[in-house]
């Protein structure tokens, strides 16, 4: 703390925090690590059972504490509470000097409650935080999945980012979910350090005999499907149609998802080779798949990708069923809002944009964006940009389009798609 900051953590360490009760100090220094809480996290963390009546003397006597909101889950308490920014700031410098060494086990503590009452996020930030590598490493390989399935790419990333490099080594399963989170942020070609990783520690545990049948099956479909974008990326189409092909046949049947993804992966290559039809057949069934399991970053790109190739063949009414199918849904099935659903909105926009009603298109394309800027998809995003100075274009603004085009030039490169 510095100047006008040194100044406030003065008035608060002498005028507010001395004139506590230990106890209550105490507490607030152990729930400072905290981003926001509640009196069953609060009690989880410090210790203390009497946590529940502690935060409620703290909230009545106006100690920068602010409430966010009322919990809908049982057995948590009532409400989630934080602190005043700048009063987390003295708390945690104070608990930093006072009790460096309870740090990371009030991590644990609140990973592990986090974690237990369903908020993966947050458990995940507080076991990196804790500084315990294997705790994080397990958690993020417990919710990687759905999380994927959600479209929420940028936490993935994030999490990814927070563990050790070795951790990408010596499991391939870590650095398989950074292919996928690097594939569908429209990163294809920064994946092949941490496929070849993966491949390394697959061919490692396969020589030790540590995999079983089904898990050795899984893997071994993960690295096709990622060898089969590397080589669409690098225009060697035939070679990505092979290597999608073989990631179908190596799915273990009972793997729904991973079949579902493995076909949308096939769609990609076969429209590389411009075949279309078996595009679309191979979208069809991931669609279907992806949908059954919920995993719905799949199933909307799936649905992108269908109402793609419907377009390049002039079949606008099925590709505009396509898409406002896949919209509906989401409205009646409550995921409308979330990153990966921008997807058939983007989709829509092309549509209207080939019907030349270019308002709608512009309106479909803004409303695909904003839905999917949270996730960090940046394929989708990318793909926006690329329709933006068609739209640009078609309004006779042909610099705009130029302008957009050349912010752009590398997204269209590494998307190659042929519409």
């Amino acid at each position: 703390f510095t100047g006008s900051h040194q100044f406030v953590l003065d008035y608060l360490t002498e005028e507010v925090l001395r004139a506590l009760p230990e106890p209550y100090r105490q507490f607030l220094l152990r729930t400072s690590i905290l981003e926001r809480f509640c009196g069953a996290l609060c009690r989880a963390v410090t210790g203390n059972p009497a946590s529940l009546s502690v935060l409620d003397e703290i909230r009545k006597a106006n100690l920068f504490v602010i409430p966010l909101g009322r919990i809908m889950s049982a057995d948590t308490g009532s409400h989630w509470f934080r602190y005043h920014h700048l009063f987390a700031e003295v708390l945690r410098a104070l608990l930093e000097r006072d009790h460096p060494d309870e740090i990371n086990a009030l991590h644990q503590r609140a990973a592990v409650w986090f974690e237990n009452e369903g908020y993966a996020d947050e458990a995940v930030d507080h076991a990196l935080r804790s500084g315990d590598m294997a705790q994080a490493k397990e958690l993020i390989l417990k919710h990687w999945r759905p999380t994927l399935r959600k479209g929420e790419i940028a936490t993935l990333l994030r999490w990814l980012d927070g563990l050790p490099e070795e951790m990408g080594r010596d499991d391939p399963s870590v650095s398989l979910a950074r292919c996928w989170a690097l594939f569908f942020s429209g990163q294809s070609m920064a994946i092949t350090p941490h496929l070849e990783r993966a491949n390394d520690a697959y061919e490692r545990l396969v020589s030790e005999g540590t995999l079983d049948g089904a898990q050795q099956s899984l893997v071994a479909a993960q690295l096709a499907m990622m060898r089969s974008v590397l080589a669409r990326g690098l225009g060697k189409h035939t070679d990505s149609v092979a290597h999608a092909e073989q990631a179908v046949r190596l799915v273990p049947p009972e793997m729904p998802e991973e079949a579902g993804a493995a076909w949308n992966i096939l769609g990609a290559a076969r429209a590389g080779t411009w075949d279309f039809d078996g595009a679309i057949e191979a979208y069809d069934r991931g669609i279907e798949l992806l949908y059954g399991v919920g995993s719905l970053v799949g199933a909307y790109t799936c649905t992108y990708g269908r109402a793609m190739y419907l377009i390049v063949q002039g079949r606008l009414n099925e590709a505009d069923g396509t898409c406002r199918s896949a919209i509906e849904r989401g409205l009646r099935e409550g995921h409308v809002g979330l990153p990966a659903a921008g997807w058939p909105h983007v989709a829509m926009a092309r549509i209207e944009l080939e019907r030349y009603r270019l308002d709608k298109a512009e309106a479909y394309l803004d409303d695909g964006l904003r839905i999917a800027r949270p996730g960090g998809l940046g394929e989708l995003l990318r793909a926006g940009r690329y329709l933006r100075a068609h739209l640009a274009a078609a309004r006779g603004d042909q610099d705009g389009a130029v302008e957009i085009l050349q912010d752009t030039e590398r997204i269209i490169d590494a998307l190659g798609d042929p519409y």
